[in-house]
């Protein structure tokens, strides 16, 4: 003998249904939007930070670029370099230094292996350990 569901009891247990079935396919949706969401802030984060990095590396490569050029036109590096008088090595490094601090230092070569070097110490603390 099958008992009888009510009309009443039938409405609920479809109307608990439907909701359950909207419920599902709501939580569903936003969990895509919002993945979708910071899947594109992660996106455009990451891509304006190479951005940045590309900017700052152009900038770094243009500036050493111009002091290159600019040290190349000395006059006082195309000779042999005298360790002992080295006033305007130093003052041409450090005013170098002090223009673009971002670099660590500045040497110079000569063909007999000997060299002249300038080390910005004021931008890199770890070489005063």
């Amino acid at each position: 003998m099958m008992s009888k569901i009510t009309i009443r009891a039938n409405i609920l247990r479809n109307f608990i249904a439907l909701i359950l079935l909207i419920t599902t396919l709501l939580l569903g949706i936003q969990y895509y939007s919002s993945d979708k969401l910071a899947t594109e802030a992660v996106d455009r984060n990451f891509h304006q930070t190479t951005n940045n990095i590309v900017k700052y590396i152009k900038y770094s490569e243009k500036a050493t670029e111009q002091i290159l050029n600019i040290l190349s036109l000395n006059p006082n590096l195309t000779h042999k370099i005298n360790i002992k008088d080295n006033s305007l090595l130093l003052n041409n490094f450090t005013h170098i230094l002090s223009i673009e601090p971002k670099i660590k230092g500045i040497y110079i070569g000569d063909k007999n292996d000997d060299f002249y070097e300038v080390v910005n110490i004021h931008n890199n603390p770890s070489i005063l350990l």
